[in-house]
């Protein structure tokens, strides 16, 4: 398995290339041969991101690639991946479909990148905290609390990392992401 395969360069990825390992305490080489079953299974990011390498043609050629779509689409599956993180803490559990909803409005605004890991981490944060909090409290208070604070460390914190993004779209993107979890929240929350 070689992950990130499209990182390599492309002349240690040629088939002819030999490999050659020198044991120690000599100068004897011992060439290791693939058995004919032998196959290589390996990932690659898409091209076209900034920081991300395509894969060359002569390569490409030479594998049959398989596109997964991102697991952020469906949501039976994160809908399951929350309730797994939770941990069968009912209050959190509650919560996954303002997760689903928030995760599908942010992706729709400014084309923002959202990944499995960023659904995980505000779940772990919720968590962690909503937990913590509603041991001295008896009502969702913590547990909202959590949730907006979640939003605000996984996508709003992480808006200006890296990116030269203009203080205007920063604050526009806080005030409506304030709006559109306070609108979310407003009414009961559904068991689910």
């Amino acid at each position: 398995l070689i992950d990130e395969i499209s990182l390599a360069e492309d002349a240690v990825l040629e088939p002819s290339r030999t490999l050659f390992l020198a044991k120690k305490g000599g100068n004897q080489t011992e060439e290791i041969v693939a058995n004919p079953l032998f196959r290589i299974l390996s990932t690659m990011k898409i091209g076209g991101n900034f920081g991300k390498k395509e894969l060359s043609p002569a390569l490409r050629n030479r594998f049959t690639e398989i596109w997964v779509p991102s697991l952020v689409e469906r949501d039976e599956d994160l809908l399951a991946i929350i309730k797994e993180r939770a941990r069968n803490q009912s209050e959190l559990i509650h919560f996954a479909p303002l997760i689903i909803d928030f995760m599908k409005w942010i992706k729709s605004q400014n084309e923002i990148a959202v990944s499995l890991r960023n659904i995980v981490s505000w779940v772990d944060f919720m968590m962690h905290f909503g937990t913590k909090q509603s041991q001295s409290q008896a009502n969702h208070k913590p547990w909202i609390q959590a949730y907006i604070d979640g939003a605000h460390l996984i996508f709003l914190d992480g808006l200006s990392i890296g990116t030269t993004i203009v203080a205007y779209t920063f604050l526009s993107f806080a005030e409506t992401r304030h709006r559109f979890s306070a609108s979310a929240i407003e009414g009961p929350v559904e068991p689910v």
